[in-house]
């Protein structure tokens, strides 16, 4: 590492280590690192240079991957396409458009000089400067990629609209190999002429092709679905299986005379012998995504499913991973609690991952394990802590409840027959809960069984909360939206749910989001909604609009404080303070400017401390100056 970058480095290292309550005043982030890294890169030329692509942007790792520093997230979210030649190709999310940068992504320019529809990249291992691509055509690079020749493609009786899938390149001999959909083609002389090799029987086109770096005349080819070997340079090929594990198949990389394969929801595999056997890697992310080797080092990238994600990396060939993402902060957090007679623990719902909790005030996170299947969205809907029981809920997953007895030790999973996205204490009595969803519903066990509650006109109706008067808990009120066409819904019933009457008349807008009371004054009512915060002071008779507040509400929160302030966040609003009742409100601090705030919790005994949590940033914490 060079002394200019070893500066750098120390820099972001102290940037790193700064600790939080450096942020009096400040929104700083806490967490959790960790978030979908889809696609990593490694520097051939100097391994230690990463490059991961996630749904915030593209990261760096100068050490590599111990720590990273995001270097682009304009446009939201990119893919590392291809690192060659000394250029770096992202491909921002939802665009066709590939940008580039030639310093290490310090500049970006849109990379207009690429051949048309192109679909991959790779560099020439025998000759410097030397690229390959494929897009309709086969596409060579004499000097990294700055101008391109179209060279003759294989002749097929196909059609070529979708153009070639799939391009490996035989690092110690003249061979070029493509396929078009299952028809496989190499070439010995750069392209001119070319020879159709073995049929690969399949019906998907091979999305994937890798040359033994041991062995070069050994070929794999891959299918989401199968995997091919060829030990003629392609002239015949075999299905190779790996075990009894399913796909789909995500990656294929060849490195250090092994074969490697990620299956999404698997792990990642490898092979010492052609394929014959496959051995599952120690370690290894099951949500596995793309695959990268550079000298001494191997990358893979993670969806972030059912765990924190980020990148991971091996250093002994595959026999062992370890999760690499330090300063990568790409997750959403939709839901946060901090434990009323612990402070130090925090929850964190977020999607994708679920649950994740922290003993130590954000400093380090752990996910709440609990068995889902693949494919099950895991989101992050509610969080409710009951001190007086020493019992933690937690909705990951529309039809699955978490709940623990020991303060978030250990957990018991319960299936809701009914989907759930909101969970209130009825005190009435010791483990009852009130829970929203499609209709409202009622438990007196902890949560492990459900009554539905009759309220008005419940077809296609949407509840977003429920919230119960301190004063009298037959007091109720449950807010939404009817769904068929959009208008708002605030229901309050005096006799515990037994009655029910209207109380949105002269709320003007289509959603209500959340719904709070006043804890010092529980007629008085707030509604957040998609456009704009509201108040009653009348327990829900009359409403107005408060002004200062345009946007999306997410959340409304007051301080355990007499008087009580009142809070308000949400993706446009960020995080705004009131103290006379919603007339004048007070951004709070910065450091969240262009960050969606989706979450806000308060610690009950220092209401000075607030913790945010937002889309594709983690969780913030702020401290009153």
């Amino acid at each position: 590492m060079d002394a200019a970058r070893r500066f750098s480095f120390f820099l972001f290292l102290l940037v790193l280590a700064s600790p939080v309550s450096a942020g009096v005043g400040v929104w700083t982030p806490l967490g959790p690192d960790g978030g979908g890294a889809y696609s990593v890169a490694a520097d051939p030329a100097d391994p230690e240079v990463a490059y991961a692509g996630t749904a915030l942007g593209i990261f760096k790792s100068i050490d590599g991957g111990e720590s990273w520093s995001l270097i682009r997230s304009e446009p939201a979210g990119a893919n590392v396409f291809a690192l060659v030649g000394g250029t770096l190709y992202v491909r921002p999310l939802n665009t066709a458009l590939l940008l580039k940068s030639t310093d290490g992504g310090q500049t970006w320019s849109a990379a207009t000089n690429l051949p048309p529809l192109v679909r991959g990249l790779v560099a020439d291992p025998r000759v410097a400067n030397r690229v390959w691509a494929i897009g309709r055509d086969v596409y060579r690079s004499d000097d990294g990629g700055a101008t391109w020749t179209s060279i003759a493609k294989p002749k097929s009786p196909g059609k070529w609209e979708r153009g070639l899938s799939s391009l490996a390149v035989d690092p110690a001999g003249p061979w070029i190999y493509v396929t078009l959909a299952n028809a496989f083609f190499r070439s010995a002389d750069l392209g001119k002429t070319w020879q159709p090799g073995g049929g690969i029987r399949t019906k998907d086109a091979v999305a994937w092709l890798a040359v033994d770096t041991a062995q070069p005349s050994v070929l794999y080819a891959a299918t989401v679905y199968q995997i091919f070997r060829s030990v003629d340079r392609g002239l015949h090929w075999q299905q190779v299986g790996v075990g009894r594990l399913k796909p789909p198949v995500w990656d294929l990389l060849t490195a250090g005379g092994r074969v490697y394969v990620s299956l999404h929801g698997s792990g990642i595999f490898h092979s010492s012998d052609q394929g014959a056997t496959w051995t599952r890697e120690a370690g290894a992310p099951t949500d596995a995504a793309e695959l990268t080797a550079a000298p001494g080092v191997l990358y893979a990238g993670s969806f972030a499913y059912g765990q924190p994600g980020g990148p991971y990396r091996s250093r002994d060939g595959g026999a062992t991973w370890e999760r690499v993402s330090r300063g990568i902060r790409a997750l959403s957090v939709s839901a946060l609690a901090v434990d009323p007679s612990d402070p130090d623990v925090l929850y964190a719902g977020t999607d994708n991952v679920g649950l994740l909790r922290s003993a130590d005030r954000g400093a380090t996170w752990q996910a709440v394990a609990f068995p889902f299947q693949w494919g099950e969205y895991l989101g992050g809907y509610d969080i409710l802590v009951d001190p007086s029981q020493r019992l933690v809920y937690a909705i990951v997953s529309i039809d699955r409840l978490l709940r623990s007895e020991d303060g978030g030790e250990t957990w018991r999973v319960f299936r809701l027959s009914n989907p759930l996205f909101s969970l209130t204490l009825d005190p009435r009595q010791p483990g009852a809960l009130w829970g929203r969803g499609f209709g409202l519903f009622h438990s007196v066990d902890r949560g492990e069984r459900w009554t539905q509650v009759k309220v008005p006109d419940p077809s296609n109706q949407y509840l977003s909360k429920v919230q119960v008067d301190p004063r009298d808990p037959r007091i109720l009120y449950a807010s939404g939206y009817h769904g068929s066409d959009y208008r708002p819904l605030l229901l309050r019933s005096a006799d515990g749910g037994a009655t029910w009457q209207r109380r949105d008349a002269g709320i003007g807008a289509k959603v209500i989001i959340v719904l709070a009371l006043d804890p010092a004054a529980p007629d008085i009512l707030y509604v957040g909604t998609e456009d704009g915060l509201y108040r009653s002071p009348d327990a829900g008779r009359t409403w107005a609009r408060l002004p200062g507040i345009a946007g999306e509400v997410r959340e409304v929160a007051f301080a355990p404080t007499t008087p009580a302030p009142v809070y308000v966040a949400g993706p446009q609003v960020g995080v705004r303070r009131s103290t006379d009742g919603g007339q004048t409100w007070t951004p709070l601090g910065n450091g969240l400017d262009g960050i969606q705030v989706k979450a806000l919790a308060i610690d009950p005994q220092d209401p000075g401390l607030l913790y945010a949590g937002t889309y594709l940033h983690g969780v913030f914490t702020y401290e009153e100056p």
